[in-house]
């Protein structure tokens, strides 16, 4: 049986053939188009949620009960603070990794292919991490949430 692994000299001497340049090219079109979406949908769902929070004020003003609903309303502004700025770093990643690649593929630059390829990777770290953290928050939840419904 042939071994399907190649030494690291073999892997480090790849070459990027027409093919993989122009699928790079394709990659960064679709990661040029998915940051300008997610940087559009960022600020419609803050917008929206800026006008919902002031009907919800206003309607409690009207009332006279505004004392719990300024709490709620503040954690709620934290929460989504918290998610935009979760969110900021991924987007910043893709438009950069786009304005990184094509040049370097056009002008055959290997210093700006190699800052386009970290830049990638370092996304994909974040993103990883990311899921990590979320994936334990939601085993502790989980965890919690079964021995509170044991005590009962």
């Amino acid at each position: 049986m042939e071994n399907s692994f190649r030494s690291e000299k073999d892997v480090f001497s790849l070459q990027l053939s027409d093919r993989g340049k122009s699928n790079l090219l394709e990659v960064s079109r679709w990661g040029k188009f998915l940051g300008y979406v997610a940087i559009i949908y960022i600020l419609l769902v803050v917008g929206f949620f800026a006008y919902i929070m002031s009907r919800i004020s206003a309607m409690a003003a009207s009332y006279g009960n505004t004392g719990q609903l300024k709490t709620v309303i503040l954690w709620y502004w934290i929460m989504l603070i918290v998610g935009v700025l979760l969110t900021v770093y991924p987007i910043y990643s893709l438009i950069r990794f786009e304005r990184l690649i094509k040049p370097a593929l056009y002008t055959s630059d290997q210093d700006r292919l190699d800052t386009a390829f970290a830049q990638l990777g370092s996304l994909f770290k974040y993103l990883g991490i990311l899921t990590l953290i979320f994936l334990l928050l939601f085993v502790a939840g989980s965890a919690f949430g079964l021995m509170g419904a044991a005590m009962i």
